[in-house]
Formats: structure tokens, C-alpha cells, sequence
């Protein structure tokens, strides 16, 4: 998906602090371009996070993950959550909490 490729592609992470950062989303963008925000590091990219990568990434999620999220789904327990980057841990916290 589009989403899925934005969300790989566009990661920086900082080398000292391990911040992590996406250029493709404003609330997860460095203040300054290529910066930390925390300690001031010059921030890089994974090495596997390119194209290639992530096509190869995206066809292994879509041969092993979508029959099993399918099974999951078929018997009536699997749990969706947002799609939102800055949604994604409330709700699974919120799906933990319903189970313990």
C-alpha cells in the first residue's frame, strides 16, 4: 500500500538517541531537516529502506500475514486498530487492557 511504503520509505532515525522520525509526515518530521530534535545528530537511514527493499517486504507480508489475518477474521477474534501513525499505540494499549 501507499501507506505502508511512506511509512518505510520515509524513516530517519537519530544514531546517538535513537529518536525516530518519517519526512512524509509532518508531525513526525524533524524540526530541522536531517536534525534531531533531542540532541542535535545528524539523522540517517536505514540501509534497507529503499525501494527494493520494501517491495520485496511488502510481497512477503502479502504471501505470509493476509492468510493469516484472513483466519484470524473468518473465526471472529481479530482485533483492527487506526491507521493513524499517532493512533496505532493507544489503541493497542487500550486492546491489551481489555484482555488483562
Amino acid at each position: 500500500s501507499v501507506e505502508a511504503e511512506k511509512r518505510a520509505l520515509g524513516r530517519i532515525y537519530c544514531p546517538k538517541c535513537k529518536k525516530g522520525y518519517n519526512i512524509y509526515y509532518e508531525a513526525l518530521k524533524p524540526k530541522m531537516d536531517n536534525i534531531c530534535d533531542i540532541c542535535g545528530e545528524k539523522l540517517l537511514r536505514r540501509s534497507d529502506d529503499n525501494s527494493e527493499s520494501f517491495k520485496q517486504r511488502y510481497i512477503t507480508y502479502i504471501d505470509n500475514t493476509l492468510p493469516i489475518i484472513s483466519y484470524y477474521k473468518s473465526k471472529g477474534i481479530l482485533k483492527e486498530i487506526a491507521d493513524k501513525v499517532k493512533d496505532i499505540f493507544k489503541e493497542i494499549v487500550k486492546e491489551f487492557i481489555k484482555i488483562i
